[in-house]
């Protein structure tokens, strides 16, 4: 779907849609290599983000050859789709060194270790405690609040 969008610009006259697609095409390749290279890929935030506003940008790429007004909208959508695709690749180079942000917890073995999450996210153990308690009151509070009462049988 995305292609064809892409190229109904072009025809149309939209050149600038090349770019997104280069961009697209590099964060494929570095995802590509990371596979290669037997390492987990997983979506980053900003990602998904470049996708939310991905779309629409095409889609107005479009309408912008066609109605003048859609063409502020595209500039406006294009330049944030060219910021987070370049936050993407950033983020998907991280994953590929192994300098990512974001820490992925296995809970596998159904046990953590507060000395083992102290150590993998460089906290002392005393924050990881803390933490904890503050998610287990958050997810008691999200599955109290998820109960619906109908009082309206009684």
């Amino acid at each position: 779907m995305h292609i064809k969008i892409i190229i109904l610009s072009i025809i149309k006259g939209n050149y600038f849609v090349i770019i997104p697609a280069i961009m697209e095409a590099i964060i494929s390749i570095i995802n590509y290599i990371t596979i290669i290279k037997r390492k987990n890929v997983y979506t980053e935030r900003v990602g998904k983000f470049k996708t939310a506003v991905e779309f629409p940008m095409m889609i107005t790429a479009l309408l912008a050859t066609k109605v003048n007004g859609f063409y502020y909208v595209f500039i406006v959508l294009f330049i944030l789709t060219l910021y987070f695709q370049i936050q993407s690749i950033m983020a998907y180079i991280n994953q590929l060194n192994n300098k990512t942000k974001e820490v992925n917890v296995s809970f596998k073995d159904k046990k953590v270790y507060v000395s083992k999450l102290s150590e993998k996210f460089d906290v002392t153990e005393e924050t990881i405690r803390r933490d904890l308690e503050k998610l287990e009151i958050e997810v008691k509070l999200s599955l109290i609040s998820s109960f619906k009462f109908d009082l309206s049988v009684l």
